[in-house]
């Protein structure tokens, strides 16, 4: 099956996600191999041209998928300690879509995924909404995993370009 098929299959029953045969397809699948240049995600080729394909055409209706790719493309970069363009791509696709509620994911991408993840994604991609809002909201709905406040307060000192403007500056990088 071509990415262009799988995405056809997909927007035809967006549901679909939630099997397991067809989301197999696309998530991290480490070959076994543990030495430098031997380590591999047997499903990163494939996954890399479904992103493309669904880039083309993605709406707030494909949010659940784009959070799925992430996933494995963030655990794919993980694990090789490494930043592809592929993530680069899905995580600023999940940056379009997101809400406050997915300002943790956007967090994790750029600190808690690899070291040329923390150095190579923008710290706009952080902040998809303001930085009161997204304060407000995690005052009264504490996030487990680590104090997002420290981290909006701490990076709310940069000047971040407006989400429009960064939106419109990365689609024509990723255009080209």
């Amino acid at each position: 099956m071509t990415a262009e098929e799988y995405i056809v299959q997909y927007k035809m029953n967006p549901s679909i996600i939630e099997t397991e045969e067809f989301i197999q397809q696309i998530l991290f699948k480490h070959n076994g191999k543990t030495g430098w240049g031997e380590r591999y995600d047997l499903n990163e080729d494939f996954r890399e041209e479904v992103i493309e394909e669904l880039y083309k055409d993605y709406t707030n209706i494909d949010k659940p998928f784009v959070l799925k790719l992430w996933a494995a493309e963030q655990e794919h970069c993980s694990d090789l300690t490494t930043l592809t363009d592929c993530f680069r791509l899905i995580t600023f696709m999940l940056y379009t879509l997101a809400t406050v509620e997915d300002i943790p994911h956007l967090i994790d991408a750029k600190l808690h995924t690899s070291f040329d993840a923390s150095c190579g994604l923008d710290i706009n991609l952080m902040f998809p909404v303001d930085y009161k809002t997204a304060k407000e909201y995690y005052i009264q709905n504490p996030y487990s995993g680590y104090d997002i406040i420290a981290i909006l307060d701490e990076y709310n000192e940069y000047e971040l370009t407006h989400k429009a403007d960064y939106t419109k500056s990365w689609k024509e990088y990723f255009d080209e």
